[in-house]
């Protein structure tokens, strides 16, 4: 479901479900979790990458299934904004350097999930999306993390009309922070780790931690809203 491996300081993180199309469920939150603990902790661990398996899909967001089979949907609902928000926090509140490594496209939850890292490096022919209003969900813990990485316009586009953007419109509008080619995507992602894993870690803790000031309190502002608009 998530697999971990520690190689020269880079922890590197990836979702393992490409026959569910790297879907979030309940128990890779919570391996998640767990690991960005170990990532907090660990004082071997210099930069963590978060990727995915296989080349199609990045992630498609929230396990439509998993929610489906739950006896309340707005429960159901409930729940998985509680722990796609804990995802969020952590990797906001992880002193260490978190980059996304996007092999594919990035939807709903995914694309909130790399909008929180540090970088983004994408490949070419990804893509990115909050779809959530083609079907009459709000998403502001979405436009709350995109915020900062996209301007009024954009945010309009990708929250009130659900549009894709590409990598190279992303990169153009300072979405993400590097597009690839699949080719070279470890290779860019190896670079800019070991970059990152240079420069001291309190010190850069200390940056992050201002940097996210005002989408962490956004964030919680956000799923309060979205709590409130599924207890109804």
């Amino acid at each position: 479901m998530l697999l971990q491996a520690l190689q020269e300081g880079v922890l590197f993180l990836t979702i393992d479900r490409p026959r569910h199309a790297n879907a979030l469920s309940r128990g890779l939150f919570d391996t998640l979790h767990a690991a960005f603990l170990r990532a907090r902790d660990d004082v071997q661990v210099k930069v963590v990458v978060l990727g995915s398996s296989g080349t199609k899909v990045f992630s498609a967001g929230a396990d439509l299934k998993e929610l489906a089979s739950q006896d309340s949907a707005a429960e159901s609902t409930l729940s998985f904004h509680a722990l796609l928000t804990r995802a969020l926090l952590d990797i906001l509140d992880c002193p260490k350097p978190v980059i996304a490594r996007l092999q594919g496209p990035a939807v709903g939850g995914g694309l909130m999930l790399a909008a929180v890292c540090d970088e983004i490096i994408a490949v070419e022919s990804a893509w990115v999306s909050l779809p959530e209003i083609k079907i009459g969900m709000p998403t502001p813990i979405g436009a709350a993390v995109l915020a900062p990485r996209a301007s009024r316009s954009v945010l309009q586009r990708l929250v009130q009309r659900g549009e894709r953007f590409t990598a190279k419109e992303c990169l153009a509008l300072g979405v993400v922070d590097a597009v690839v080619s699949a080719e070279g995507l470890d290779q860019a992602v190896s670079k800019s780790a070991s970059e990152l894993a240079s420069i001291e870690t309190s010190a850069f803790a200390t940056n992050k931690n201002w940097l996210n000031r005002e989408v962490r309190a956004n964030l919680f502002i956000a799923n309060a809203e979205e709590n409130s608009e599924h207890a109804h």
